[in-house]
């Protein structure tokens, strides 16, 4: 796309920006009260009232320490075949142990109505793995408003855009993206100055973005969305462009509809992250087997789903379909991915959703016959060449601090695939450590929250 064209672009965004928020500004407010029934006084003691439940919610004498810690022991089993006998059962396995130890701390403190200030740190078992020490910041800012009227946030902050639950095209600030066996977790921003205008129910956000690259003023990065809500349909549409990434525009929408509620995203993107992959052909003995070209495509990703929470009956079903449009459609590029990630030169979560079409079923049990007992159902497929995990769990909470997990895990597809099949060696496939079947538990003793 040619810098006019660009241009062009950013104009009609924010010409329909501002015709979907001239309507807000417009209202006539005075209409809605009635002078005979509200008195000057009335009124300025309801404010004051407001004020006063309003500062003891915002403002506090002491500082708020918190977090949460994590402890566990695993083992896990696969099998590259499915086992035909018992022989195959128990000599064909591959075993994984593993110990997970590490915590979230946090600080939040409040010391004035027009000042808050937050912190939170996190660390991993083993705690001096690397140059850059064992304690990640994983989020420092402080808020600050004038006149409770435009509102500042300042430092490394979560930025979460979008509405997909596993997947979300939309979410493009984020550093990294949703975790689909644990779609949940807080996800790394930037360091950014965020400013955010109210005006009703709807708000506009705007950020600077710095990062470690930035070492002139055009490095930086610059992102604006907005939210409109009308009910009950919440949609929001945004942009952000910096120099050396590619300029994306995105919108994202929900839809509750009784007890079900439809979420969408989709991005529009000029260029990609990183290079693209090829295969060269007839590559010689000892010659590198693939080639990165630039690329300055035009791609679309876009995700569709919903979730279902039923009043009379105590469980859960997301499900949900992502197209990602710089996705690859030759699964043979896979085993070259991997060694190109290997090298450094495309980032790992490429092989993590490496071809164009997926899907995510999850049925989710909170209470599988009894309190103490969840259980739940997730199937992941991939559909450039077929494949998919489909795993099972059962979890028995004894006490708090104490629970256990078991699953079982169904793999298919071909090798090479997302899911099917494994590499020389038996090494495991990118997205399934655990082959055509595989089994695991989990203890999880002592942690929690405080």
């Amino acid at each position: 796309m040619t810098p006019r064209r660009s241009r062009q672009l950013v104009l009609v965004i924010l010409i329909l920006v501002v015709f979907a928020v001239s309507p807000a500004f417009g209202t006539d407010f005075d209409s809605m009260f009635d002078d005979d029934m509200f008195g000057d006084d009335m009124i300025e003691d309801l404010v004051e009232d407001d004020r006063d439940r309003s500062r003891d919610f915002l403002v506090s004498d002491e500082v708020e320490i918190g977090g949460r810690v994590r402890s566990s022991l695993s083992a896990a089993w696969g099998w590259t075949a499915f086992p035909d006998s018992w022989g195959a059962f128990t000599g064909d396995a591959h075993h994984f142990v593993g110990l997970g130890l590490g915590a979230d701390v946090f600080l939040d403190a409040r010391p004035s109505e027009s000042l808050r200030v937050f912190a939170k740190v996190r660390t991993e078992y083993p705690f001096a793995r690397s140059d850059r020490g064992s304690v990640e910041v994983f989020e420092l800012f402080s808020d600050v408003n004038w006149n409770e009227r435009v509102f500042f946030r300042v430092g490394k902050q979560t930025i979460s855009w979008g509405a997909g639950y596993f997947w979300s095209p939309a979410d493009i600030l984020s550093l990294v993206p949703i975790d689909v066996d644990n779609p949940e977790a807080d996800r790394e921003g930037p360091l950014a100055v965020k400013t955010a205008v109210p005006f009703g129910r709807h708000h506009i956000d705007t950020y600077l973005i710095a990062d470690e690259s930035v070492r002139e003023i055009q490095d930086l990065g610059i992102a604006a969305r907005a939210v409109f809500y009308r009910a009950p349909v919440e949609f929001g549409v945004g942009l952000a462009y910096q120099r050396d990434n590619p300029f994306r525009v995105v919108a994202s929408a929900t839809l509750p509809v009784r007890e079900v509620t439809a979420f969408a995203d989709g991005r529009v993107s000029f260029g990609r992250d990183e290079r693209v992959l090829r295969a060269v052909p007839n590559a010689a003995p000892g010659g590198p087997p693939y080639i990165l070209d630039d690329d300055d495509s035009v791609y679309f990703s876009g995700t569709l789903g919903g979730q279902w929470m039923p009043d009379r009956w105590d469980f859960v079903v997301i499900a949900q379909y992502l197209f990602r449009g710089e996705g690859y459609t030759d699964p043979g590029l896979l085993p070259l991915a991997a060694l190109a990630a290997a090298a450094g030169e495309i980032s790992p979560n490429t092989i993590l959703q490496f071809g164009q079409h997926h899907t995510m079923l999850m049925l989710s049990m909170p209470e599988f016959g009894h309190d103490s007992l969840t259980a739940g159902v997730q199937w992941h497929a991939a559909w450039s060449e077929p494949s998919g995990l489909v795993s099972t769990t059962l979890s028995w909470r004894w006490f708090e601090g104490f629970s256990l997990t078991g699953g079982i895990h169904l793999g298919y597809g071909s090798a090479p695939s997302e899911f099917g099949g494994y590499f020389a060696q038996g090494e495991p496939t990118f997205r399934n450590p655990y082959g055509r079947l595989g089994a695991g538990i989990e203890l999880r003793i002592g942690g929690g929250r405080f």
